[in-house]
Formats: C-alpha cells, structure tokens, sequence
C-alpha cells in the first residue's frame, strides 16, 4: 500500500444517478480499505444532500459556483454570467488544489470544465473518466455553432489528458482519435450481497433509470404494449427521476399494468421482488443497472445499443441482446421469458454468477496500478 492523495471533480452529488453511484462506492473503497486522502470538489452542489452515504475520511468542498444559474438571463448579460462563473471557478479550483496538494486529478471527460481543470492544475496527473460514449455529450446538440466549439474545446483539453479511463474497448478505440493514452476499466458494481436470489415466480418486469432520451421510454412502451397484449396479468414497473417522467405519466394514463416509482436506496429489493429486467437504452457506455439486477438473478433484455449491454450479457445464456430499434424482437424476447419459468429462472442464476467479475475486489486492483503509475512513474 502507499498513501495517495486524489482529487475528484464533479458539477454535483445530487442525483440517484450512475456516475454518482460509481464515484461513491469507488470513494468509500480508497478512503477505507488504501488509506486514500481524498477531496471531492462540486460546483453546484447547494444545498441538495448526498444520495449516497460517503465515508466520513472523505472530505467534500463545494465552491458555490452555480453555473446553472447562468442561464437566468439571455444574451450579453447571460454571456457575462458565464464568463464571470468560469473565473470564479478557475480561481476558487486553484486554490484548492494549492491547499490540498493532489496526487491526482480526476474528472469526467464530456464535462465542460476539463478545459478549466487542465489550466489550473500545473503539472498533476489527470484522469479523465469517460460515462459518455466517445463524443456522444457532444452530439446531443441541434445546434451546430454549439457542436462546432463543444467538439474543438473537448479534442484541445483531451489531448492534454494524462489518462483517458473508458469502460469498454469498444469505447476506447473511439477515445483515442483524441488521445492515445487511454486505458479500460470496467466498472465497480454495486452487486447483490444478500445470498439471495429472485426466485423468477412473481409476474412483475422491471426498468431502472433516468427519466430521459437516452433511455428509449417511447420503444419501452412500444414493447410493453405489445407484450400486454399476450400477457395482460403481468405488469411493469419503472424506477427513476428525469426531464420525461411528466411526458411517461401521460401515456400510461389508462394503463393499470404499468407504474412508475421514484428511485430507492433499496433497488435491490426491487430486483429481488421480479422475475426480469429489461434495459431499452439507445446508447450505454456501461448500463450500471444491467449488472446489479442480474446479481439478483434476472435475466435482462436489452438493445444491443453501443456499447455496454454487449459487454455484461451473453445472449441466449443470462439474457438477450436485441437488434437496435426492434421492438416486435424484444417483445418477443420478453414473452419468451415469460412463458419458459424455468429457463428464465437457469439464465437468472447464470447472470448472477457471470457478474462476480464486476466486484470491487478484481477492479480495484487495476485502478491501484493505474495510480501507482503515476504516483510512482512506474509502468502498469
């Protein structure tokens, strides 16, 4: 073991949300088990609490910048706002890093301050971790002026990066058209620790996520329709917070086989309570909720969207991967399960063997060498 002292970067802590997840449990495993000193730094955190429980050896500084509240106001004076919050945070993120005296940085790599970051930060390794796919934040945008400067400022601060961390090859070979120290790491998986399985009887399938785009709730509700139709008894249950959940209300009004829950601390529960799980993302860099529920013994369905789901399940052993887009597919998929209890309960309890490689005890080891890497300028 050797001491390290890391910082991390993030807007805020404040979402039921994988990232927030991942960093958490990741946090908690340094501070306890390697003696890390570790400095979380937010910008927007306020007043919103931790969803998560941190270890109290990791000490949390927010800096108040709000830059949301930018975006108040409209041209010159908006313009103004933001140049004003982007020194505030450039002077207060100096300052800190003068006091603290990181080892390492690590920050997210689609996030518009790495640029920000790499100014200030002297000559102190950076990680930047990657939970969008290569480039994807950027080309949400309709606008193109918007796209143009986004894309140029994120290949000018990645090509400054010490390490680019992806969570899949598929990934990583995108990454390093920007930078070509780029490095995989899975993630950690919050895994089921119960010694329990769902027993696969209860007619109940289950979505856990945001609330968003990304999640393809449209060809969610396309499916559901089309399973409902041959499976009226069993019902859906959807878990999550987001900018659609107003939109999800809407067009399940009539439909008394489908809710929707606010996300718990108690998923796992969740999991163990239903017999599958199905996962419609239109992209995943990972799909963290993928492997949790199928530490629980569900098999899941999925979109064999780029690029994650490919990477947790092998199809037709712990789940099902699906052409993107194919809805009448997945639908099948899903019915199939339903009417094979037996084969739906066998995939279940391969899936949450075949997970096991995601605990913290085979990841940690490759971040420690990442570290050391750099702390000690030894080679992995």
């Amino acid at each position: 073991m050797f001491c390290m002292k890391l910082m991390f970067i993030y807007e805020s802590m404040a979402l039921w949300g994988g990232i927030e997840r991942i960093w958490t449990d990741r946090m908690n495993l340094l501070a306890k088990q390697y003696g890390a000193d570790i400095l979380l730094i937010t910008t927007n955190q306020g007043e919103h609490p931790y969803p998560y429980d941190l270890d109290s050896r990791i000490t949390v500084k927010d800096l108040k910048i709000q830059f949301h509240h930018a975006y108040k106001y409209r041209g010159v004076r908006r313009r103004r706002e933001i140049r004003y919050r982007q020194e505030l945070f450039e002077t207060r993120l100096k300052e800190e890093i003068d006091i603290f005296h990181p080892d390492i940085i690590t920050g997210i790599a689609a996030h518009s301050y790495i640029p920000t970051i790499i100014k200030v930060k002297g000559d102190i390794p950076m990680i930047a971790e990657s939970h969008e796919l290569a480039l994807q934040y950027y080309r949400l945008s309709s606008n193109f002026i918007v796209q143009y400067f986004r894309l140029r400022n994120l290949r000018h601060a990645l090509s400054k990066v010490e390490q680019i961390v992806s969570l899949t090859n598929e990934d990583a070979r995108e990454w390093k058209n920007l930078n070509s120290n780029v490095t995989v790491i899975p993630n950690i998986v919050h895994l089921n620790n119960t010694g329990c399985l769902s027993d696969g009887n209860t007619q109940r399938v289950i979505f856990v996520g945001r609330l968003e785009q990304q999640k393809g709730l449209p060809l969610l509700l396309d499916i559901w329709k089309k399973v409902h139709q041959r499976h009226p008894n069993w019902q859906l249950d959807i878990y999550g917070e987001g900018e659609m959940r107003k939109w999800l209300h809407q067009q399940i009004a009539d439909d008394s086989n489908i809710h929707v829950y606010q996300p718990t601390g108690k998923v796992m529960d969740e999991y163990l309570s239903s017999a599958l799980m199905v996962s419609t993302s239109v992209y995943e860099p990972f799909g963290l909720v993928i492997p949790e529920a199928m530490s629980c013994g569900l098999p899941v369905v999925a979109f064999d969207c780029p690029h994650g789901p490919r990477n947790i399940i092998t199809s037709g052993e712990d789940g099902f991967l699906v052409s993107q887009g194919n809805c009448d597919e997945f639908a099948d998929r899903v019915c199939y399960l339903i009417e094979h209890p037996e084969e739906r309960i066998a995939m279940g309890k391969k899936a949450a063997l075949s997970v096991q490689r995601f605990q913290a005890s085979n990841i940690m080891p490759q971040w420690m060498a990442l570290y050391q890497k750099f702390i000690n300028g030894s080679s992995l």
